[in-house]
C-alpha cells in the first residue's frame, strides 16, 4: 500500500497554494456572470433559467477582476449561477483574466462543450468543474437537470477531455461535479472511481436547501444516509487510492475552507459570503470590493468563523478544521453560525467521533 496522504482539495487544487493561511480579506472570487441556463435542475441554488434584469456588463466584470487583483486574488471562479458557456463575451473575459496572470477555473453543465470548444479551453488551460450526477443511469441524471439527453452529452464531453490531455501533469486539470440526492446517492461511488482512476477531482457536495432546491425536498438525503456514503467514499479512498480522511460534510474528501479567503458576487454586482448564504453585505456597483469586504462585520467574523459557531459545533474538537457547512446552517437554523443540521457527529446521530475517526488523520 502506498503512504497515506490527504486526498487533493479544491480550496489548493487550483492555485498550488494554501488560500486560506494566515486568513486573508480576500484570496479568490467566485464570480457569477448571469442566470441564464439551458438546463432546469431540481438541486439549483440559484433557481437559474432566465437572465437577470440587469446584468453586470462586461466592463464592470473586468472591473471586478481587476479590483480582485489589486487585493492580491489568485484565481477566479466562474461559477455556475447560470450556464457560463451561454455567456457571449466569456472568451474575453477568459483572456482578460489570463492577462491578469490569473488562474480560472470553469464551472459548467458540459452539454455545450464541443471538440472546438474543448480544444479553446485547453490550449488557454482553462481549469474545468463538469457537473455528472450519475454514472450509469442516464434517467437519474436527465431528471435531476431537467433535460432529456444530458447523460449521453456530458459522459461524451469528459471522456473526450480525458483523451485530450486534461488532468495529465502539467496539462489543465479537470474536477467532475455531483450534488448528492436521494436519487443518485447509489450513483457516487462510480463516479468517484471514474475520477480517481483518471485522475480527476471529484467534488461530491451535499445539496443545499435553497433556491430551487427549496421545492423539492424529497431530494434531501438524512445526515445519516449522508454519512454512509461519505464513510464508503473514505474506504475507497484508502484502501485503493492511499488517500486518508476523516468524512465529514458537506464535502466528501475535504473540508470547505471558502470562508476564510473567497466570496461571491453575483450577476447583479451582490456581494455574498458564499454561494449557500444569500446575504448581500454590499454591490459593487455602489462601492469597491475592498470597502466591502473591510467594512463587513459579517465577512471579519467569517475570517474567524470558528470563534463564533454555535451549539454542537462550536464544542465539536474539530472546530479548527471543520465548519460544517454555514449555508445549511443559515438556511435551516436561521443562523449562519449554528451547528451544522447535516453533520453526523451530533443532532441524535448517535455517533460518536472516536469510533469514527478511529487511525484516520484530519484533511489539512
Amino acid at each position: 500500500m502506498p503512504d497515506k496522504t490527504s486526498p487533493p482539495n479544491l480550496e489548493d487544487w487550483l492555485s498550488q497554494i494554501n488560500l486560506f493561511q494566515d486568513r486573508p480579506l480576500l484570496k479568490s472570487i467566485d464570480l457569477e456572470l448571469s442566470r441564464r441556463c439551458n438546463q432546469q435542475c431540481k438541486y439549483c441554488f440559484t433557481d437559474a433559467g432566465e437572465a437577470l434584469p440587469n446584468e453586470l456588463n462586461l466592463t464592470e466584470i473586468k472591473r471586478i477582476i481587476s479590483q480582485g487583483k489589486e487585493m492580491g486574488i489568485k484565481q477566479v471562479v466562474i461559477v455556475g449561477g447560470g450556464e457560463p458557456l451561454l455567456y457571449n463575451d466569456l472568451e474575453e473575459i477568459i483572456d482578460f483574466i489570463l492577462d491578469n496572470k490569473l488562474k480560472i477555473l470553469l464551472l459548467t453543465n458540459g452539454t455545450l462543450i464541443d471538440k472546438e470548444k474543448a480544444e479553446y479551453f485547453y490550449n488557454k488551460r482553462v481549469h474545468l468543474c463538469v457537473k455528472l450526477n450519475a454514472f450509469e443511469n442516464a434517467q437519474i441524471h436527465d431528471y435531476l437537470v431537467g433535460q432529456s439527453g444530458g447523460f449521453i452529452k456530458v459522459k461524451k464531453v469528459l471522456n473526450m477531455l480525458v483523451d485530450m490531455g486534461y488532468s495529465n501533469p502539467d496539462n489543465p486539470m479537470l474536477a467532475v461535479e455531483s450534488i448528492i440526492c436521494k436519487e443518485n446517492i447509489g450513483e457516487i461511488p462510480n463516479i468517484w472511481h471514474w475520477a480517481r482512476d483518471n485522475n480527476v477531482l471529484p467534488f461530491m457536495e451535499l445539496i443545499t436547501p435553497q433556491g430551487r432546491a427549496r421545492k423539492n425536498q424529497h431530494l434531501f438525503v438524512s445526515g445519516h444516509e449522508a454519512f454512509k456514503l461519505f464513510s464508503e467514499l473514505s474506504r475507497i479512498d484508502k484502501n485503493e487510492y492511499g488517500y486518508d480522511w476523516i468524512p465529514i460534510p458537506p464535502i466528501a474528501g475535504f473540508p470547505c475552507k471558502r470562508h476564510y479567503y473567497s466570496c461571491y458576487i453575483t450577476s447583479v454586482g451582490e456581494v455574498l459570503p458564499c454561494s449557500g448564504i444569500d446575504i448581500s453585505i454590499g454591490n459593487i456597483r455602489k462601492n469597491r470590493l475592498q470597502n466591502i469586504l473591510e467594512n463587513s462585520t459579517l465577512i471579519k467574523k467569517l475570517r474567524n468563523v470558528e470563534l463564533y459557531l454555535e451549539g454542537k459545533c462550536g464544542r465539536c474538537e474539530l472546530k479548527n478544521e471543520c465548519y460544517g457547512c454555514r449555508g445549511k446552517a443559515f438556511w435551516i437554523n436561521g443562523s449562519l453560525f449554528a451547528e451544522d443540521p447535516f453533520c453526523w457527529y451530533k443532532g441524535g446521530s448517535n455517533l460518536r467521533l472516536q469510533e469514527i475517526i478511529g487511525s484516520k488523520k484530519m484533511v489539512s
